[in-house]
C-alpha cells in the first residue's frame, strides 16, 4: 500500500509493539513475531503534496497484507516557525512580575510620604484627597497580592496534579508536574512572606476614616446642613470622627471656637446658637505622635449661618426647689422677640397649660404642696409669634399648713386711727387648699374670716395678732405676730374714694381689664386741716405713680393690686389708707371697623374685626349682619361687602369663641345715591348746514327721571336721545336739563358750530 503522505517515502517501521491484524477474506493471516519496545526516535517530517512541511505525527497503521504500518512523525529540531510559545509565556510573566514590583516600590513610597492626618504633598500636588488615594492604593496592594498567592498556589496543586496522573513508566512527565508544583511552591511561600510584611507596614500608614469625617473635614454635626438655620437652634458638634491613624497618633486636646465668643474643650458638645447671623466655627486639635513624640496640630472649620430668629420665652425661677408653703419669684424677662416687642407674657403654674394664673414679666407663686410643679410661660409679640417655655419647681414639706401674716406698712410703724390690712395669702398647706381663715386682732375687736382684713385701731398699745388657719383635710395650725401701735400728733386720715364706687360691704374694688379707676382723696381729714400732699401708688410697687388730690389708673393686666393713698400734713406727718383693686382678665371683646363709612350706591365695603380679642381663649368665627335684609354669614374676620340699596345699615358682627362665648360690635354705613349729575356727547360738533347730530346722554349720572332738551335754535325735546338738525349757519349752544323723581336739577351745555353761508 502507498503512503498518502508521501508515495515516494519507503514505509517506516514502527516503534511501538504492533498490533495483530483481524483476519479478512482476501488475506490469510500470518504469524507475527512480537517486536520489543524502543525508544522513540526523531522522525523526518512528513512532505505534504504541496512541498510543504508537516510536524503532526504519524499514527501507527495496523498491517495490512504484510505491510507495515507508518511510523509517527516529528517536527525537525531547528524548524523555523515563529517564536517558541513557552519562550512567550514566560516574557509575559516576568513582565507580569515585574509591573507588580514596580507598583508595590510606587505605593510603598506613596504611602510613606502620607501623614498620620493625612496629608500628602504629592497627592496635593496632583488635585486629589491624599486619604482616600492612600486607603485606595493600600486595598489595591493587598487584592492584587492576593490574587497572586492565589494563582500561585493553584498553580502548584495543578503540578502536583499533573504528577500524581503521569503513568509510573512515564518518568520525564512526573519529574515536570513536580518541577512546577515546587517553583510555585517556592513562589507561593515568597509572595505570603512578602505580603505579611507589607500588610503589616501598610496597615501601620492607613488612615482611619469615615464617611461622614471626610464629607465635613472633621467635624461631625447635627443637623448635617449647617446653613439657613432658626433660631435658636441647638447644633452638635462632633470632633470623635476626625481622620487619623490610632496606631501612630494619640489626640491629646481639642479647643473649639463657635464664632459666637463661645468656646469648648469636649470632644463633643453641643452650642446654641441665639442670634441671626453667620458663624465660623473653628476646631483645633492637638495631637502627639507615638513614634517621635512630636506634638501635631490641626483645624478644621465649618461655617453655621442662622438666617432667621424666632421668639423665644425664658424662665428663671428663685428658688428652684423647697419646702412647702414655697414661694418663687418668676421672672421672664429674659425672654426675646427679634421681629418685635413682646406684649404679653402668660404664666400657668398649675401644669393645665390654660396660661391664665398670671401675667407679666415678673410674677410670684406659692406652692402650697409637696410634689414636682410645671411651670410654663408663654410670651407673644407684636407681629403675632408666641413661644413657650417650662420650668420645674420642686415642692417638699411638712404635712400641716403653715399661717403667715403679712401687715404693710410703709415708715415701720404702726399709728392709731390709721387703717391697716392684714394679709394672709402667703399660708400654705402641703395638703391641699386652706379654707378657713381666722383673724384675732387682740383688742377684743370682732374676729374677720377672709384671707385678707382690714383694721383700724382706736387706741396706742402692744397688740398680739393672731391668724389662724385650717386646709382641706381638717388640719389646722395658726401663727401670731405683736403689733405696737402708737399715736400720732395731729396725724392725717387718708380716705380714698373710686369711681367706680365702692359697695358698703364690698372691701375691695372689682373690674375687667382694661379697668380704670378714678381715685379721689378729699374726703381725707386732719386735724389741723393742714394736708399739704397727696402720693398714690396704685400697683403696689412701693413707687409712686401720682401725686395730686385726684388721679386715674388703667389697670391693664389681671391681677390684685394694693392701691394706697399717703396723706402727709405741712408738719410732715402722713397716713395711708390701702384699697384692693382686683383685676379679672379681658373678657371676649368684639371690634369692627370699616375701610368707608359711607359713599354713593354701589358701595363696596371692606369690614375688619381682627382687632376683636380674648386673651384666655381663642376666637373661632364671626358672623356678619350686614343689616341690609340679606343673609347672615359666618366667614373670617375681614370680609367686604357690596351694598346695592340706598339707606342708613347698621352692619354687625358677633365673634364667637372655642368657649361658646359670643361678643357683639356694631358700625354704622351710610348708602346715598348717585348725584345727579347731567351729560351728554354729540355725534358731530361741526359741520355745514344743514346739520343733523345725534345727541347721547349715556354719560349722565344719578337716576335720571327726566330729560329736556333746548338745542340753541328755538326749538326743545323731552326724548332721551334726540335727534335734531341744524338748517342754518351759525354756533347754538345746546343744553340738557336732567331731573330726578325729587325734583332735583342739573343742567349741561356745549356748542354746536354749523358753517356756511347766511342767506
Amino acid at each position: 500500500m502507498e503512503n498518502p503522505i508521501n508515495p515516494t517515502q519507503p514505509p517506516v517501521q514502527p516503534q511501538q509493539p504492533q498490533v495483530p491484524v483481524q483476519p479478512n477474506a482476501s488475506v490469510a493471516p500470518q504469524p507475527q513475531q512480537p517486536v520489543q519496545p524502543q525508544q522513540p526516535v526523531p522522525q523526518p517530517a512528513a512532505t505534504l503534496n504541496n512541498g510543504t512541511s508537516s510536524t503532526l505525527p504519524m499514527r501507527p497503521q495496523p498491517q495490512m497484507g504484510g505491510v507495515p504500518p507508518r511510523q509517527p512523525v516529528r517536527p525537525l529540531q531547528g524548524q523555523p516557525g515563529g517564536p517558541s510559545p513557552r519562550r512567550l509565556i514566560l516574557g509575559c510573566l516576568g513582565f507580569f512580575f515585574f509591573s507588580i514590583i514596580l507598583f508595590i516600590i510606587f505605593v510603598i513610597a506613596f504611602v510613606s510620604q502620607t501623614s498620620a492626618t493625612g496629608q500628602n504633598g504629592l497627592a496635593a500636588a496632583l488635585g486629589v484627597d491624599a486619604v482616600q488615594l492612600t486607603n485606595s492604593l493600600i486595598l489595591l496592594t493587598n487584592l492584587i497580592f492576593g490574587l497572586v498567592v492565589m494563582v500561585t498556589f493553584f498553580i502548584s496543586v495543578f503540578g502536583l496534579f499533573r504528577a500524581g496522573m503521569a503513568p509510573k513508566t512515564d518518568a520525564p512527565a512526573r519529574s515536570r508536574g513536580y518541577r512546577q508544583a515546587g517553583i510555585s511552591g517556592v513562589i507561593f511561600l515568597i509572595m505570603i512572606l512578602l505580603w505579611v510584611f507589607i500588610y503589616i507596614y501598610l496597615s501601620g500608614k492607613q488612615v482611619k476614616i469615615t464617611p461622614q469625617a471626610s464629607q465635613t473635614q472633621g467635624i461631625v454635626t447635627v443637623p448635617d446642613v449647617t446653613t439657613k438655620l432658626t433660631a435658636p437652634v441647638d447644633v452638635k458638634f462632633d470632633a470623635t470622627k476626625i481622620p487619623y491613624n490610632p496606631n501612630r497618633i494619640e489626640i491629646t486636646f481639642y479647643q473649639w471656637d463657635f464664632g459666637d465668643g463661645s468656646s469648648s474643650t469636649s470632644p463633643t458638645v453641643t452650642h446654641t446658637y441665639r442670634d441671626i447671623g453667620q458663624y465660623n466655627v473653628k476646631l483645633s486639635v492637638t495631637a502627639r505622635d507615638k513614634q517621635t513624640n512630636e506634638t501635631l496640630t490641626q483645624s478644621f472649620e465649618k461655617l453655621v449661618t442662622v438666617s432667621e430668629a424666632k421668639i423665644q420665652a425664658a424662665i428663671v425661677a428663685t428658688p428652684e426647689s423647697g419646702p412647702a408653703p414655697l414661694t418663687v419669684q418668676f421672672d421672664a424677662s429674659s425672654s426675646v422677640s427679634p421681629n418685635g416687642q413682646i406684649t404679653t407674657y402668660e404664666w400657668d403654674f398649675k401644669g393645665q397649660n390654660s396660661f391664665r394664673d398670671a401675667t407679666g414679666v415678673n410674677t410670684e407663686f406659692t406652692f402650697d404642696r409637696e410634689g414636682s410643679y410645671k411651670v410654663s410661660l408663654r410670651v407673644t409679640d407684636n407681629t403675632g409669634q408666641s413661644a413657650t417655655i417650662d420650668q420645674t419647681v420642686t415642692v417638699g414639706g411638712p404635712d400641716v399648713p403653715t399661717p403667715v401674716i403679712d401687715i404693710p406698712s410703709d415708715s415701720g410703724k404702726y399709728f392709731v386711727g390709721k387703717q391697716y390690712t392684714f394679709l394672709g395669702e402667703k399660708s400654705a398647706s402641703p395638703n391641699g387648699e386652706i379654707n378657713k381663715y381666722e383673724w384675732d386682732f387682740g383688742d377684743e375687736s370682732p374676729k374677720a374670716n377672709t384671707r385678707t382684713a382690714t383694721h383700724t385701731y382706736k387706741t396706742a398699745g402692744l397688740y398680739e395678732v393672731i391668724l389662724s388657719v385650717t386646709d382641706k383635710t381638717g388640719k389646722q395650725a395658726q401663727s401670731s405676730q405683736k403689733i405696737t401701735i402708737e399715736t400720732q400728733e395731729s396725724a392725717p386720715i387718708a380716705i380714698i374714694s373710686t369711681d367706680p364706687a365702692l359697695g358698703e360691704k364690698d372691701k375691695s374694688l372689682s373690674g375687667q381689664a382694661p379697668f380704670e379707676v378714678s381715685f379721689d382723696a378729699s374726703k381725707s381729714v386732719d386735724s389741723d386741716n393742714n394736708i399739704v400732699e397727696y402720693k398714690w401708688d396704685f400697683d403696689g410697687d412701693n413707687k409712686v405713680d401720682a401725686a395730686g388730690t385726684t388721679a386715674n389708673y388703667v389697670y391693664k393686666t389681671p391681677g390684685s393690686y394694693n392701691a394706697t393713698l399717703t396723706a402727709i400734713d405741712a408738719a410732715g406727718n402722713e397716713s395711708n389708707a390701702v384699697l384692693v383693686i382686683k383685676v379679672a382678665a379681658q373678657d371676649l371683646t368684639a371690634r369692627v371697623t370699616a375701610d368707608k363709612v359711607e359713599g354713593t350706591t354701589p358701595l363696596t365695603v371692606t369690614f375688619d374685626a381682627s382687632s376683636s380679642t380674648y386673651p384666655d381663649g381663642q376666637i373661632t368665627s364671626y358672623e356678619w349682619d350686614f343689616g341690609d335684609g340679606s343673609a347672615k354669614q359666618i366667614a373670617a374676620s375681614q370680609i367686604s361687602y357690596k351694598y346695592q340699596a340706598i339707606g342708613t345699615f347698621t352692619a354687625t358682627v358677633i365673634a364667637k369663641a372655642s368657649d361658646g362665648k359670643t361678643s357683639k360690635a356694631d358700625i354704622v354705613i351710610n348708602v346715598r345715591p348717585i348725584s345727579l349729575q347731567a351729560c351728554f356727547t354729540p355725534s358731530l360738533e361741526q359741520g355745514p348746514a344743514p346739520l343733523t347730530v345725534d345727541l347721547d346722554p349715556r354719560c349722565a349720572e344719578g337716576a335720571v327721571a327726566k330729560y329736556l332738551w333746548d338745542f340753541g335754535d328755538g326749538q326743545t325735546s323731552r326724548i332721551r336721545k334726540p335727534s335734531h338738525t341744524f338748517d342754518k349757519p351759525g354756533s347754538y349752544k345746546v343744553t340738557l336739563e336732567v331731573s330726578d323723581a325729587q325734583n332735583v336739577v342739573n343742567t349741561f351745555s356745549k356748542d354746536i358750530l354749523v358753517t356756511g353761508t347766511v342767506q
